[in-house]
Formats: structure tokens, C-alpha cells, sequence
């Protein structure tokens, strides 16, 4: 009498039972892909190591009723057995959290420093520029000289304008300009501006009131002396 081979056996238990791949996968928990490859005879290519074959057949041996250890044992003479050792891998399991791609990991992290820098930068472009003024530090100032020295920060990369007149910032983005004055009400407007963005505008008013000098003191003295 012919030996029945294992792949045959199991078929007919299938059969018998009138099961097919799918249903036996739902009732054990065991992939489809395993289930074929059993009944298909590819367990040495598509089938994890032995010992999870074995716990497979044990499953299975409930649902369609037959010997487990028969079946392991004709399992292993009709297929070559796969020992555990450093090249084995554990089945994959569809509900396991995924290992990232390593190449994906750092396109995504590129990306996303990508994304950060770009916004900055976009900020930083339609952001009003800063400006501060470090002299006149009050916004009116009595002065009683004709001309007076105007001092600030701003940043280097940005256009600076006094009253409409473009003026020199040095690479630290101080600047000073010695400006004259004309009597009474003298109105300063300093204007920041980026090269493609907003523009900072800072307002100050000098008055300008020249020192009035007494002309009674000399002709006072004068008398004295005769």
C-alpha cells in the first residue's frame, strides 16, 4: 500500500470537513498564506521554522480532527525542516507595529526641517523689521543747537530712510547721522524697510530754540568799569 504523502492527507481533511483556505484561517488565527503553502506542498520556501509549523498543525489538528503528532511526523518526512538559527525569522504578524525604512525616516525628517526652516524664514520676510532709536531717546526733544546727532540699530540686511533719504548702516546694523535742524518744529521719520516685506516707521519731533543771549550784560559791565 502506497504511503499517503502529507500534502494529500491534509487536503482530504480539508475536504472532508468542507472547509476551504479562508474559512480555516478565520476559525485559527493562522495567515492564509500558510494554510496554502501546507496544502500545496511549498512549505519549504513560504513557511516559517519548524516549531511554528508544528504549533500550526497543532491548531489546525482541532478544527478538522486529526493527529497532530501523525501529521507532524508525516509533515517532516515529506518536507526539508528548517531549524531555528541566526538567518530564521519570527512569522510577520499584520497587527505588529511596523519597523520604519530607514531611508524613509530621514526623507520625512529632512522634510519636516525643511518645512520649519522655510517657515522662518517666511516669518522673517514679512515680519516688520526692527528699529530702535537710541537718540533722540524721547519722542519730542527741546535742543537748542542747529544741528543734532541722530543714532540707532536696525537690522544691517534692511533699508533704513531718514525723512526720505537713504542712510549708511554698518554689518553690527548701527547707524548715525549728524542732521541739521531749522527753527522751531522740526519733524524726524525714520523708515525701516525689508527688501521683500513690511516696513518699521519711527516718528520723532525736535524743537529747535537757539540759546538767547543776554545783551544787558555787557553794556552792565561796561558802566562798572567807568
Amino acid at each position: 500500500m502506497e504511503k499517503a504523502d502529507f500534502r494529500d492527507l491534509f487536503k482530504e481533511h480539508i475536504e472532508s470537513k468542507g472547509f476551504n483556505i479562508k474559512k480555516l484561517a478565520e476559525l485559527t488565527g493562522i495567515p492564509e498564506r500558510y494554510i496554502e503553502a501546507l496544502a500545496t506542498g511549498q512549505g519549504q520556501t513560504l513557511l516559517p521554522p519548524a516549531p511554528y509549523v508544528r504549533g500550526y498543525l497543532s491548531k489546525l489538528s482541532l478544527v478538522l480532527d486529526f493527529d497532530k503528532e501523525a501529521m507532524w511526523r508525516l509533515y517532516q518526512d515529506d518536507s526539508r525542516i528548517h531549524r531555528s538559527g541566526q538567518t530564521d525569522k519570527l512569522p510577520s504578524n499584520r497587527f505588529a507595529v511596523k519597523t520604519l525604512n530607514k531611508r524613509w525616516l530621514i526623507g520625512g525628517l529632512a522634510s519636516l526641517f525643511l518645512f520649519f526652516y522655510l517657515g522662518i524664514n517666511v516669518y522673517q520676510m514679512f515680519n516688520a523689521p526692527t528699529l530702535k532709536i537710541i537718540f533722540p531717546a524721547t519722542e519730542t526733544l527741546v535742543w537748542s543747537q542747529p544741528s543734532i546727532i541722530l543714532r540707532g540699530v536696525v537690522e544691517s540686511a534692511n533699508t533704513l530712510t531718514i525723512n526720505g533719504i537713504e542712510v549708511y548702516v554698518s554689518k553690527d546694523g548701527n547707524f548715525e547721522k549728524d542732521y541739521s535742524l531749522l527753527p522751531g518744529l522740526n519733524t524726524i521719520e525714520f523708515i525701516a524697510k525689508k527688501f521683500l516685506g513690511r516696513e518699521n516707521k519711527v516718528v520723532r519731533q525736535v524743537i529747535y530754540k537757539k540759546e538767547e543771549i543776554n545783551s544787558d550784560e555787557p553794556q552792565q559791565e561796561q558802566r562798572a568799569e567807568e
